[in-house]
């Protein structure tokens, strides 16, 4: 869009270039936001998760803070939609003496699909 907006702005005789963005700026692959099936909820909610650092932790508190509109069940429902779509994967995380400690998600950029044996 910038690189169209750009050549508009040449043509007329502006010099101006486009902004250059350095700060805050992060590729994600536009694969899901195409995917039909996905709400506009869920996502949001994997744009946004997507666009932390490698290796952040969380909790899923702290995502509903980020929103003023939407509670904690709103997100549930959406994180519930991205496990069902194939775009995050819910697992238990045992304790070393085997019992339960907690569970945590992980999302992908693309749709994974599970193979049955």
């Amino acid at each position: 869009m910038l690189g169209f907006l750009f050549d508009i702005m040449r043509d007329f005789g502006f010099i101006t270039p486009p902004p250059v963005y350095k700060k805050h700026v992060k590729t994600i692959n536009t694969v899901s936001f195409k995917d039909s099936k996905l709400s506009w909820k869920a996502r949001g909610i994997l744009a946004y998760i997507l666009s932390l650092p490698p290796g952040w932790k969380g909790q899923i508190y702290h995502l509903q803070t980020m929103s003023d509109s939407d509670g904690i069940k709103s997100l549930r429902a959406g994180l519930r939609e991205l496990v069902a779509n194939g775009y995050a994967e819910l697992k238990t995380h045992p304790k070393e003496d085997g019992k339960f400690k907690g569970k945590f998600y992980i999302f992908f950029d693309e749709k994974q699909t599970k193979i049955s044996l």
